[in-house]
């Protein structure tokens, strides 16, 4: 189904100015075709018009070209959600003036919760509820948390419509610890002839994989990037209007994340690296347009238990700082973290103008702090799966793929099962059996495991046929390896 199918033009007749609609739909499901087609033509025929939100710049442009092409710029504008949001010089307010639009579409409406960093997206938010004479439309593959912030932080009632998301076209699932491992899928790619895209959070990172591949590669990030000099404009703007690369990797940062379609049957890995946030990473993963029974890889960055870990404690941190100020107001607040005042990293207490421009109030972004309690609570579920690569289980089970490797284990497996086999039928005195304990490595706690059982023990869990006797000759003792027949 459609959202064309799912939101017909009797419900859109239905709607009442002061409406708020949300539409959660993945990717491949319409939504844009839905304001393009469907609401388009009631907006036409009542002659009104549509004002469309954008979040990044090169969506508007894809967005711009298939609406001028369609001849539909008579009823629908396009803007980004950026310039809505800086018509004033003062930053805590909007100027931009919705009075001739009769609808108010946010487009990936994940916007104003996944980019709450930059400190305006609630701002712009504001000035955008505040329209109660309009019909206001949220949509996103990925907007739960913002409904769950209109709903029950904003108290708004909404009129609700929803596909659920499938991930069914993913093929494979892989993981990967260490940076160094990006070459391995460079290479893979270029083998393979695959094309595929990189998505990296580090800037610096991206452009370096780039410069070593720039044959095959074709890099992309934000124009205000530092890095952005070395875009080049002209095949990333021919990217967009055709809807598919000609270079074997595109890698770009998440500038690209969201509402930008690659329409490509040699696309077939997609690789996220870094990106901790699940809506983000949901995002990247739906840059592909899908035909029926195409799969893809996928390939994540692995967070270790002890990296989520320091992220939680960061978290709540800042947390516990924004509750003292909800709970016990400004000055108490000021008295206790003076000397980071309005300079604290996350920016979650910002100073604003109020009266003549000396003298300011501080104010909570009640939109950052919502998503710091929505990630915390997601580390938490994270934590409750208990195993050795929490984060690995947990999207397992939200992309609903129950079987993924991590390409580093796989490797240390194979090198290790090659060891073993070597070893069959020897007999391996004290040397040999720190030799085979550190290969093996098995921790419990951060402490090798020396004892042969507890290794065949470490053995049979990932799945190697071999097993540790000890042996007695006379008065010498030892172990052999033994093959276990399948």
């Amino acid at each position: 189904m459609k959202v064309s199918e799912l939101i017909t033009s009797k419900d859109i007749k239905f709607w009442n100015n002061g409406d708020v609609i949300t539409v959660k739909a993945g990717t491949g499901k319409g939504k844009s075709y839905f304001i393009k087609n469907g609401l388009y033509e009631i907006a036409k025929e009542e002659g009104k018009k549509i004002l469309m939100l954008i979040h990044r710049k090169n969506c508007v442009s894809q967005f711009n070209m298939e609406i001028e092409g369609d001849e539909k710029t008579d009823v629908i504008e396009i803007k980004t959600y950026q310039y809505i949001g800086t018509q004033n010089k003062d930053k805590n307010k909007v100027d931009f003036d919705f009075s001739e639009y009769s609808y108010i579409v946010c487009d990936e409406f994940h916007h104003f919760f996944d980019d709450s960093w930059t400190k305006f997206t609630d701002i712009s938010l504001n000035a955008i509820l505040e329209q109660k004479d309009k019909v206001r439309i949220f949509m996103s593959a990925t907007g739960d948390n913002m409904k769950k912030y209109l709903n029950k932080h904003k108290h708004i009632q909404t009129i609700d419509y929803e596909l659920p998301l499938e991930f069914d076209f993913i093929k494979h699932m892989e993981f990967y610890r260490y940076e160094e491992t990006l070459e391995h899928y460079m290479n893979m790619a270029i083998t393979r002839n695959k094309k595929a895209i990189f998505f990296i959070n580090d800037t610096a990172l991206a452009f370096k994989l780039h410069n070593r591949y720039k044959d095959r590669t074709l890099f992309n990030c934000s124009k205000s990037n530092k890095y952005y000099s070395f875009v080049d404009e002209e095949k990333i703007n021919t990217m967009l209007k055709n809807e598919r690369f000609e270079e074997t990797v595109l890698i770009t940062t998440t500038v690209f994340e969201a509402g930008v379609n690659i329409h490509d049957d040699e696309l077939g890995i997609i690789l996220c690296d870094n990106i901790r946030d699940t809506g983000t990473l949901l995002q990247c993963i739906g840059r592909k347009r899908l035909k029926e029974n195409e799969k893809i890889t996928l390939v994540l960055k692995l967070f270790s238990n002890q990296s989520l870990g320091g992220e939680e404690t960061k978290i709540s941190k800042k947390i516990e700082e924004a509750n003292l100020f909800r709970e016990l107001g400004a000055t108490v607040y000021t008295d206790k973290y003076y000397r980071m005042d309005n300079k604290n990293a996350s920016g979650i207490i910002y100073n604003e103008s109020i009266g003549s421009e000396s003298e300011v109030e501080l104010k909570l972004n009640e939109v950052m702090f919502f998503k710091m309690v929505t990630q915390l609570q997601e580390l938490i579920k994270m934590k409750d799966y208990n195993n050795k690569d929490n984060y690995r289980t947990y999207m397992e089970d939200v992309l609903n793929v129950k079987a993924s490797i991590v390409y580093e284990d796989l490797v240390s497996k194979e090198t290790l099962e090659s060891y073993l086999a070597s070893l069959v039928g020897k007999r391996l005195y004290k040397a040999e059996q720190n030799e085979l304990i550190g290969k093996i490595d098995l921790r419990v706690d951060g402490k090798q495991q020396r004892g042969y059982k507890k290794l065949n023990g470490g053995l049979e869990m990932i799945g190697l046929q071999y097993i540790i006797l000890p042996k007695r000759s006379n008065s010498e003792r030892y172990w052999e390896i033994h093959q276990i027949d399948k």
